[in-house]
């Protein structure tokens, strides 16, 4: 215990595996929903080569590690007396790395070898569920059903790939020691089989597990440690849409190719089946706390496939889905599985902060975008911090693609996409009788309280837009926290509509969000305020429909370009973007696209940027950095943050790198040695004054390109309303401001804004 008698909480996160972007991810959810309670909270990353380093917080609201990983190459990190000190005075060390060294037992090994209580499977427990080979084998010992499968031989393959190929036609390969997602491959011949041997070998340089390729159903399910037992909570069905796999990028970025159904759609007997199984497995192997088992319906039967001690903690993993399904808030699951520990150290239980009662702030998310899985994201991310508040409870609503808003609960913002929830909305009768089955029974097994099925699945009915701004108008505090992104939620529409019924909301008024998205018209008020050393492309529209012959002759010719960027002329910064280096390309683009209205301007090609162990490596083109900057306005006072520059794998930064934690990389600041410190002084003063000239109110994000040869700015776009995902640059860099404030503390501060100021409209 500290000296304030708070308990001491260790995030150990990172580590050697392709999975330490997750890592991160999950490190940083459960810092945000242990802000809730009393405990001082610290951070110990491990990198690729094991070595451990202190880690400041707000490094956790990274994409990635590789964000920071350069920063570390400048400190030796901890020596083994250092580590065993740090943590010798911790009270609970939270293990969050996966894969190899998290979850194969080595790191408990260590905890335990230095007798440090910590959450989880003891390392015995860890090596026996780790290996894919080994636990399979262990679980035909315990007479459980195991899916066809080998352990490859690496040095003479072709007669075991032959052999499952003739008699299943096709398989999957995957290492033996990683996680569940990473490093898996179809293959439906010897060439391909052969190709994701290499592919793997190379990458994970250890064993392969030969598998028949399953058409069943796949699912996965929690289970929760309890002393009298462990109990299995309602299993989560992957239905995939268009794939074969459920894959890295189907599980941890939002996509309508993947659908979680929970409770799944199976018979209640195979459900009650799953769940006494994982119960047994659970006993059989020994974990401690919680752990997550992966498996597969397979007519009728149950095959298990994978088990994993350290489950994903992000904000709407299967952990905190299926904890929704029994009514517990992630800070309530968290520290279920939290106090479980605890009690097994005989250390006490968390203990909630005491908070006054507080001010409710509607958050509106959804719409009818491209951008409404990024609304969603961004949504529900505001709620998840202002969970923590001591000020503000956010009271989420959804807004459907037919403009009606419906009320949120927990079991909504977990979902994984808008599809989701409007599913969720449908069978909302259905689903109640599904959860009301076994919702009893498991919070009994569990020891917590009866609650009414009505706290969980409510069965609500939509308003329209009109009539929920008449509900906000008389409430006590008249405001609307927007989270949508692109189409009425910054084109104006929605502030004017705000405006018309008095209610306060976040962000930029109507006619500075309508300059800022219509890309055409804010590329002319750029040039027009001639501010010195920035400016934006000259720009055409194109119009998709009754478009002339030689238009891409036309068009290169008028912008002296050979490359060009289509991008929609009034929609988000991230979707139905195209880099197009020939007619046929650009004739693609608008046939695909028939009813869209693009600009059209010529392509800047940047410096090459990399990220390898931990040095980033500059390879000069023309001198081109892509750059994101953030402004705080507070009263007409306008603070420019320290930029972030991007690192894109490819021409144009995807969506993942943009939205998704644990995938693109964000400098912030940049180094030194790429942009100077008077260099990025004058890119904060030029921004400054774009941002004063636009009349842009609370936080907006500007994109430009920045030319760290000449010192030229060119402004690719502003966000009125930028995203508040886990981990966006926005964090970042309001981390890095003169006053430092970490999401929540942004959040609150925003709001804070709306709630003292007198109503003025645009």
């Amino acid at each position: 215990m500290t000296d304030r008698g708070l308990l001491k909480i260790v995030l150990i996160c990172g580590g050697p595996s392709f999975e330490r972007g997750v890592s991160i991810n999950s490190a940083r959810s459960i810092l945000d929903h242990l802000q809730l309670f009393d405990v001082q909270i610290s951070s110990l990353y491990v990198d690729t080569n094991k070595r451990f380093y202190r880690l400041d917080l707000h490094h956790l609201y990274s994409n990635t590690p590789e964000d920071f990983d350069y920063l570390l190459s400048l400190d030796d990190g901890l020596s083994v007396a250092e580590l065993q000190t740090e943590l010798k005075t911790c009270d609970l060390v939270y293990p969050l790395i996966h894969g190899i060294y998290g979850e194969d037992g080595e790191l408990q090994s260590l905890l335990e070898a230095y007798n440090i209580p910590f959450i989880g499977s003891s390392s015995g427990s860890c090596a026996r569920m780790f290996c894919k080979w080994s636990a399979t084998q262990y679980l035909k010992q315990l007479a459980f059903e195991t899916w066809p499968c080998t352990l490859l031989d690496l040095k003479n393959p072709s007669e075991q790939i032959t052999q499952f190929l003739s008699k299943y036609g096709k398989v999957i390969l995957k290492p033996t020691l990683g996680g569940s997602s990473l490093g898996v491959h179809v293959a439906t011949c010897e060439h391909s089989a052969h190709t994701a041997i290499h592919s793997i070998t190379k990458k994970y340089g250890h064993s392969i597990l030969l598998e028949a390729y399953c058409k069943g159903s796949e699912f996965t399910v929690i289970v929760m440690d309890h002393s009298k037992g462990p109990v299995a909570l309602l299993p989560t069905e992957v239905e995939l849409k268009s794939s074969e796999l459920f894959d890295y990028r189907h599980k941890y970025l939002p996509s309508e190719q993947t659908h979680l159904h929970c409770p799944p759609r199976y018979p209640a007997q195979t459900v009650n089946t799953i769940q006494e199984e994982a119960e047994q497995l659970f006993k059989a192997f020994d974990m401690r706390d919680y752990a997550r088992l992966d498996g597969w319906v397979v007519e009728g039967k149950i095959y298990w496939t994978d088990i994993n001690p350290i489950s994903g903690m992000e904000q709407n993993s299967f952990f905190f889905i299926q904890a929704s399904r029994l009514g517990l808030s992630h800070s309530e699951a968290l520290a279920y599985v939290m106090n479980h520990a605890l009690s097994r150290y005989s250390l006490p239980s968390l203990m909630l902060k005491s908070c006054p009662e507080k001010i409710k702030v509607p958050v509106l998310m959804g719409g009818r975008t491209v951008e409404r899985q990024v609304s969603l994201m961004s949504g529900a991310n505001v709620v998840f911090k202002l969970h923590a508040s001591c000020q503000y409870e956010a009271v989420p609503y959804f807004l459907d693609e037919q403009d009606k808003v419906w009320p949120l609960n927990a079991i909504h913002l977990v979902s994984h996409t808008t599809q989701e929830i409007n599913h969720l909305f449908a069978k909302q009768h259905q689903i109640r009788i599904g959860i009301a089955t076994s919702i009893l029974t498991l919070r009994r097994r569990l020891g917590l309280r009866d609650i009414e099925l009505t706290e969980i699945v409510p069965i609500t009915q939509p308003i329209s837009l009109n009539d929920f701004c008449r509900k906000i108008r008389r409430s006590d505090n008249a405001l609307v926290f927007i989270a949508l992104h692109g189409g009425m939620g910054e084109n104006g529409y929605l502030q004017n509509l705000l405006n018309h019924y008095a209610i306060k909301h976040n962000g930029s008024g109507p006619q500075a969000s309508q300059l800022a998205m219509d890309k055409y018209a804010f590329g002319l008020a750029v040039n027009r305020f001639q501010i010195p050393k920035l400016s934006a492309l000259p720009k055409l529209k194109v119009e998709t429909r009754a478009r002339p012959a030689s238009y891409w002759s036309y068009i290169t010719s008028i912008l002296s370009a050979t490359e060009i960027i289509l991008k929609p002329q009034s929609e988000g910064c991230s979707f139905d973007i195209y880099m197009c280096s020939s007619e046929r390309e650009f004739d693609s683009v608008l046939e695909e696209k028939p009813n869209q209205i693009f600009i059209a301007e010529r392509y800047i090609q940047v410096d090459s940027l990399y990220a390898i162990d931990k040095q980033i490596v500059h390879e000069v083109f023309e001198g081109w950095f892509e750059l994101t900057v953030v402004v705080w306005e507070s009263s007409g006072e306008y603070e420019v943050m320290p930029p972030s520059i991007t690192i894109a794998k490819n021409k144009i930064l995807s969506e993942e790198e943009k939205f998704q934690g644990g995938t693109g990389i964000n400098l912030t600041p940049p180094p030194p040695h790429l942009i100077s410190l008077n260099q990025r002084k004058m890119i904060q003063d030029s921004v400054k004054i774009l941002a004063q000239k636009c009349r842009f109110k609370d936080y907006c994000r500007i994109d430009l390109f920045f030319n760290h040869l000449t010192n030229d700015m060119v402004i690719i776009e502003a966000n009125t309303l930028p995203a508040l995902t886990a981990s966006t640059v926005l964090y970042h860099q309001m981390l890095g401001g003169k006053i430092k404030r970490n999401p929540r503390e942004m959040l609150e501060a925003c709001i804070n804004k709306q709630i003292s100021a007198e109503f003025v409209g645009d």
